[in-house]
């Protein structure tokens, strides 16, 4: 694979992964309806972990291309990286000062 193309995939990787990790938290949010059966909450639980844990592993992998594709394509790769570690970060600080 081409560096520049790793880095252009790591871009698109990245915005898709922390869609897909945060619609994966937020479906947790909230409290199912008393008349939802618990095979079904069980069953959308398990939907939206595997969907969080699948958006943690697209921007493991855009981390990844993101430094394989460093060398040809600095700024792609540098703006991918930043945009895989901000959010953690921003994470972080919002927790702190929440706490």
């Amino acid at each position: 694979m081409r560096k520049t193309t790793a880095a252009n995939i790591a871009l698109g990787l990245t915005v898709v992964g922390w869609a897909a990790s945060c619609l994966g938290l937020f479906a947790h949010l909230g409290d199912p309806g008393p008349e939802v059966p618990h095979e079904v909450v069980d069953a959308e639980n398990h939907f939206y972990w595997a969907i969080f844990f699948a958006g943690t592993i697209l921007v493991v992998g855009a981390a990844w291309l993101a430094g394989f594709g460093y060398s040809e394509a600095r700024i792609r790769s540098l703006v991918a990286a930043a945009l895989t570690i901000v959010p953690l970060f921003a994470f972080g600080v919002w927790m702190a000062i929440g706490s």
